[in-house]
């Protein structure tokens, strides 16, 4: 009776020290993800050209949108629906669209949303999910805008107010 009482204890502790060992490392793994989007983190994806575009073709002194989409989200829809219409009101910036899918869907999306891109607008296709796993992207849309020293000013998950974007992409 007592070596099972001592079994059980003991499988009870390892369970428990498990369980504190996973939570700590993924502790540190947020740790990690969080710092590593304070600046524009190093990335290289196709656009919908067929084009390699990293974070150095970017522009340097440049406030930045990252937009996180999907052409069947109901909510990108009405941000790019927005943001075609406030395109005026946006401060001198880039914004750069990631999605997963195909060139051929993010273009078709476009058209059919009578989106006009402009020549601070990239549309970037991110297959692997690579830059969306390094910035922790949970969901579309989600938006990260950079000032203009690449310093991380606001992280969103979900559909943005137009106004929220134009603010801090001014500051």
């Amino acid at each position: 009776m007592k070596k099972k009482h001592i079994s059980v204890i003991c499988i009870l502790c390892s369970f428990i020290c498990f369980s504190i060992v996973l939570m700590i490392r993924l502790i540190q793994k947020k740790d990690i993800q969080k710092a590593a989007i304070q600046t524009i983190p190093a990335f290289s994806l196709p656009d919908v050209n067929g084009q390699q575009f990293t974070e150095r073709s970017l522009q340097k002194h440049t406030p930045t949108l990252f937009l996180f989409f999907d052409p069947e989200c109901e909510n990108c829809k009405e941000e790019f629906k927005q943001i075609n219409i406030y395109r005026d009101s946006f401060p001198d910036c880039q914004m750069v669209f990631v999605s997963t899918l195909p060139e051929n869907m993010i273009l078709d999306f476009l058209e059919r949303i009578d989106f006009q891109p402009s020549a601070n607008m990239f549309f970037l296709r991110d297959i692997k999910a690579e830059l969306m796993q390094t910035i922790d992207v949970k969901g579309v849309p989600s938006a990260l805008i950079y000032d203009k020293n690449g310093k991380l000013i606001k992280n969103y998950a979900g559909q943005v107010k137009i106004e929220t974007l134009i603010k801090y992409l001014s500051d």
